[in-house]
């Protein structure tokens, strides 16, 4: 595989630029860049891409020995967290 370093650090300095840290935007521009980067997303099944980039990240997970059940629910309570911190609503979740 070709050396990516540059390409992805490029990355990251446009969302520093371009996102303010700790926020809704920056959160949900890295999730999107993850998936419409890496995966084919269906728009008649957005649910397929996540569940590959899941299935993926069960993988990684296994590889680095870290518990994904453990793992998702501390990033479920963060979520939670962030949403409450973030005043955000069910409209704008």
């Amino acid at each position: 595989m070709a050396d990516l370093t540059a390409h992805m650090q490029a990355l990251r300095d446009e969302l520093e630029l371009t996102t303010a840290p700790n926020s809704p935007d920056r959160v949900l521009t890295r999730a999107r860049l993850s998936l419409d980067v890496l995966y084919d997303d269906d728009p008649d099944e957005p649910e397929v891409a996540l569940g590959d980039a899941l299935i993926d990240l069960v993988h990684l997970a296994r590889d680095r020995g870290i518990d994904f059940d453990d793992a998702t629910t501390r990033a479920q309570r963060t979520a939670d967290m962030e949403t409450e911190e973030w005043e955000l609503t069910d409209a704008t979740r």
